[in-house]
């Protein structure tokens, strides 16, 4: 049986040429194009202020995100070189804490 150049379910009498939706260009040709096309609207200009700015943000979103409650560790330093964070009760609670420690409470 033959129907429009194919004789029987495998032999193909006639090959077609598949063209690409653009006029005239093969396909190879056209991603070249497109790709050169994007190669020539990206650019990227980025100055040294920007660049700071940038490291900067990406500090802060770390700091954000790491755990460390930054805000905190500044004052218990800034309390420490100043010499007011040891207290006498945060002393006696430490103290009772170590004793509790060494009589396995």
């Amino acid at each position: 049986m033959q129907l429009n150049g194919v004789n029987g379910p495998a032999n193909v009498t006639r090959s077609s040429q598949i063209q690409s939706p653009q006029s005239g260009g093969s396909e190879k040709n056209s991603l070249q194009g497109a790709k050169n096309e994007a190669q020539a609207k990206d650019t990227v200009d980025i100055s040294q202020e920007k660049t700071l700015r940038a490291a900067e943000t990406a500090r802060n979103e770390k700091a954000a995100t790491d755990g460390i409650r930054h805000e905190l560790v500044n004052r218990v330093r800034a309390e420490i070189m100043a010499g007011t964070y040891d207290t006498d009760e945060k002393m006696d609670i430490a103290l009772a804490r170590l004793l509790g420690e060494i009589e396995g409470r």
